[in-house]
């Protein structure tokens, strides 16, 4: 009986949607770290020459840098992401559909 409740909140639509918005939320955070990233730069008044961000701070340079370098994992998260977004999405219309056919 306990396993069935814990398998009927894995399948519920709320569950499905959540985890809709986790995926997207994880397949666009490296873009917002890069335009965060440059913000901050913007901020500190750090400049940027060659590969890196240069600060008074060379520890706050080496951080701005990969943060604004982050966008280049956005290359994998991107389409990985909305691939799984929409294969949940598939699952979450299909148990809609049954659970409208039950009622």
């Amino acid at each position: 009986m306990k396993m069935q409740k814990v398998l009927s909140f894995f399948l519920s639509l709320k569950f499905i949607g959540l985890l809709i918005c986790l995926v997207i939320f994880c397949s666009i955070f490296p873009f917002f770290l890069a335009f965060a990233g440059m913000g901050l730069a913007n901020l500190l008044g750090c400049g940027g020459s060659g590969p890196g961000i240069t600060c008074p701070n060379p520890m706050m340079g080496e951080i701005l840098t990969s943060m604004v370098l982050m966008h280049w994992l956005g290359l994998i998260t991107l389409p990985t992401g909305f691939l799984v977004a929409g294969v949940l999405s598939i699952i979450f219309v299909l148990r809609w559909v049954m659970l409208e056919r039950r009622h």
